[in-house]
């Protein structure tokens, strides 16, 4: 058995900006300055239209986490 890992949610950045864009959804467009709010306008775009599809969503619940377990780097 195969699985799709392929989001039709794209996130395309640039040096200033980063557009979200869904490929099953020629109408939905967002653009964000830091990847953390891309992710999450990804994710409300993933709640809203691809309820079934929970990829966004997952990774970032496993960045929150990792977040909180990871200590912080020394100098």
């Amino acid at each position: 058995m195969t699985t799709d890992t392929t989001s039709p949610i794209r996130l395309d950045k640039s040096d200033a900006l980063i557009v979200i864009h869904c490929a099953d959804h020629e109408w939905y467009r967002a653009c964000r300055f830091h990847l953390d709010d891309a992710r999450d306008a990804a994710c409300a775009h993933e709640e809203r239209e691809h309820a079934m599809d929970n990829r966004h969503r997952e990774a970032r619940r496993l960045r929150k986490l990792r977040r909180r377990v990871t200590p912080p780097a020394s100098h």
